[in-house]
């Protein structure tokens, strides 16, 4: 490849996110903008502009195979502002919209689909963002679990007064009344019912001191997001008591508090 495109291309791939314009690109290499666009789809077979859109295509793709960022946070990461077009080009270019992409991978996951290790629990997740809490739940379901999945506080503090679930999945950034708010809210109706149920915070912050916070306000793990479809499926396993740290499967049991804790 010509030196003077493969420094573009690198170029491309290093700022994806900040647009970068073609004749910004041409200075660096000093050349012509009609020339370098000559030179490099001559090399690569499509125009710079083409390659940036195809990059950040890609970029996304990979986010949403990969993490439970919301379509909205995957199409900001990849530094593209106008969400309808990149929605129209995702979809010209892999045959379904960035959260139809995400949801068949979700149902033909045939790893999850086999491995049942959450068989039987049940999981209250409390997400505000739509696709991120739908994937999670058909995740989580094709583990074994079931799932409530709500998207806000009070939804979900009304649940918890009539479900008795094995763990709870919170987002630290909900709307109405942050995470934090919600564990210490469910952690005194749980308090009154004599009961220990793990809880697992998501957060897009993860500081030392986020970390903390979500810890000394009664969450057992703070989880940043985005983690990895396997990673929660794995905490969540041992944090009900499913898998030791050798990855031996153990029966399911409830921590309730005993009257000496209480």
């Amino acid at each position: 490849m010509d030196a003077r495109v493969e420094k573009v291309v690198t170029r491309i791939r290093e700022e994806f996110r900040q647009d970068p314009s073609l004749n910004e690109m041409a200075q660096v290499v000093n050349l012509s903008t009609s020339r370098l666009r000559y030179l490099f789809k001559k090399e690569t077979g499509v125009a710079p502009g083409h390659y940036l859109r195809a990059f950040r295509l890609a970029q996304a793709r990979e986010l949403l195979e990969n993490t439970f960022l919301s379509v909205k946070e995957i199409i900001r990461s990849v530094g593209v502002n106008d969400q309808s077009h990149f929605i129209r080009e995702f979809k010209k270019s892999y045959g379904l919209t960035p959260a139809q992409y995400r949801m068949s991978l979700a149902t033909n996951n045939n790893v999850v689909e086999t491995d049942r290790t959450l068989e039987g629990l049940l999981v209250l997740v409390v997400e505000d963002d739509r696709d991120t809490r739908e994937v999670i739940g058909i995740l989580l379901e094709q583990a074994g679990a079931s799932v409530t999945a709500i998207a806000s506080s009070g939804k979900a503090l009304a649940a918890l007064e009539r479900m008795r679930p094995h763990i709870l999945i919170i987002d630290i950034g909900l709307p109405d009344e942050d995470g934090y708010a919600l564990i210490r809210k469910a952690r005194a109706l749980l308090d009154e019912r004599g009961e220990e149920i793990p809880a697992v915070a998501l957060t897009a912050y993860s500081s030392e001191e986020d970390r903390k916070h979500a810890l000394s306000a009664g969450f057992e793990i703070h989880m940043p997001k985005p983690p990895g479809p396997g990673e929660l499926i794995d905490v969540v396993a041992r944090l009900t008591g499913r898998i030791e740290a050798d990855g031996k499967s153990i029966p399911i049991s409830w921590t309730t508090k005993t009257a000496n804790e209480q």
